[in-house]
């Protein structure tokens, strides 16, 4: 798997946005549960987990999933948190780190704009349910420990 590396300006750049995403996280997301209720009348409970915090910026570091969100969340994550060498390139970086600043926007624009995918494929894996926000341009599939969310490609 081929690494790719990340200069201080583009560590900096996604550590403003993983601090502003852990804040409205935590402050809109964690402990709630979300009842999505399809038109043929089934329905599923989501929800959104610290732990899996992490795993949505896409970002490796040096802390392990609770402290990165709690880095995160205070903002004391420091650059230096922030593994030089990442499994995704800069692009898909890039991209993560500003849809995780507006997460909690996934079912907070206009219904119309949102769609709700059964049986969602991905490259790595088929979630269960999956919720995509075409105004932001983002998709979070929920795996079925507890439908938590997880990013999907």
């Amino acid at each position: 798997m081929a690494m790719h590396r990340l200069d201080v300006e583009k560590k900096r750049y996604i550590r403003t946005r993983i601090i502003a995403g852990a804040i409205n996280y935590k402050l809109l997301l964690v402990n709630k549960k979300f009842l999505i209720i399809c038109e043929d009348g089934t329905y599923r409970e989501v929800c959104f987990m610290i732990k899996d915090y992490q795993h949505l910026t896409g970002v490796k570091s040096n802390l392990g999933n609770i402290d990165f969100f709690n880095n995160c969340y205070k903002r004391t994550i420091s650059d230096g948190n922030i593994d030089n060498l990442q499994t995704h390139d800069w692009h898909t970086l890039k991209r993560k780190a500003d849809r995780i600043e507006i997460i909690h926007r996934i079912f907070d624009s206009d219904p119309n704009l949102s769609l709700i995918i059964d049986n969602f494929p991905t490259r790595t894996k088929t979630f269960p349910i999956a919720v995509r926000n075409a105004y932001d341009k983002m998709c979070i599939g929920f795996i079925s420990e507890q439908d938590r969310a997880r990013k999907s490609e």
